[in-house]
């Protein structure tokens, strides 16, 4: 291949700079120029960043956040593949591809458990078709708020006391790692609530139907311990928000799915795909994310 393939520091300024002017080209200019290191940068700084080069010029470009998850009692890491771009004068050259495949080889070397991602339509097939990776369909879960009787009949199976989560094959992000990576980009917007060591965070979000503003809470992330008092912290949190509804995706796998009801397929959301590096998972292991792990939450 005619590209060089390097490593970066976003710490460095005229790296980044470089980086977001490639983000703006393909994506547009409402880019700041902060928001790469924001979005991706978490505490651990492990985050991996892949740049093709020719002429010493920034072709294309990947970013890998890394996320700790809980797995078999053990912290293992995890890669999100997100920001890709490719300058439009090398755009079907294989750039792409080939940065994956290095992101594979280097992650893997790192002990990276797997590399996981929610593709565009334009990359899903690249991902699946040529790189290697499955993918779990995504479900939702949308439930009204403003009668309250009616959130908690709809919203939560019945739960007794004594019930423990089964957590074989689960694997659960961090949610205290996402928090600081999301508040560190959306600040005070994130919210965070807990009861009872359980805890619901997210932000709020407008959707505009036939020109009436519609409010609701996206939920990022939940920590469950004690399943049978997760109404109380919902309760909380809606009371605080006053939204109309509130939302959770997740893939369909997701074992805390099973604490809810009224969950149904959303298949126009992109899928959560994987690649398996030194851990072996499939399409029956419990991915335990929300919508809050994704980078454009």
């Amino acid at each position: 291949m005619e590209y060089d393939l390097r490593v970066l520091d976003i710490r460095d300024d005229e790296t980044n700079k470089k980086i977001i002017a490639l983000q703006r080209l393909t994506f547009g200019d409402s880019i700041g120029i902060e928001k790469l290191r924001l979005n991706t940068f978490t505490n651990k700084e492990k985050t991996l960043y892949l740049g093709a080069f020719k002429n010493n010029e920034l072709a294309g470009f990947n970013g890998f956040i890394a996320h700790e998850l809980h797995h078999q009692n053990k912290i293992i890491d995890a890669y999100q593949s997100c920001w890709s771009a490719t300058h439009p004068e090398h755009r079907g050259k294989g750039i792409f591809y080939t940065i994956i495949n290095e992101a594979k080889q280097i992650l893997k070397e790192r002990n990276g458990g797997f590399i996981f991602g929610f593709p565009n339509a334009n990359s899903h097939p690249i991902f699946i078709k040529k790189l290697g990776f499955y993918e779990i369909p995504l479900q939702k879960i949308q439930v009204p708020t403003f009668i309250p009787k009616l959130w908690k009949s709809l919203l939560l199976q019945p739960i007794e006391s004594n019930y423990v989560h089964p957590n074989y094959d689960c694997f659960i992000a961090s949610e205290t790692q996402l928090i600081e990576l999301k508040k560190q980009e959306y600040g005070e917007d994130i919210k965070v609530y807990s009861s009872y060591n359980n805890s619901i965070w997210g932000k709020k979000r407008i959707k505009t139907k036939a020109g009436i503003n519609i409010s609701y809470f996206s939920i990022g992330g939940i920590i469950v311990n004690k399943p049978h008092l997760l109404s109380i912290v919902f309760e909380q949190m809606i009371r605080a928000e006053n939204v109309a509804y509130i939302e959770m995706i997740g893939p369909s796998t997701n074992s805390f799915f099973n604490l809810f009801k009224s969950r149904r397929d959303a298949p126009l959301t992109e899928p959560l795909i994987i690649f398996d590096l030194n851990i072996a998972t499939s399409k029956e292991s419990n991915f335990n994310f929300l919508n809050g792990i994704k980078d454009v939450f």
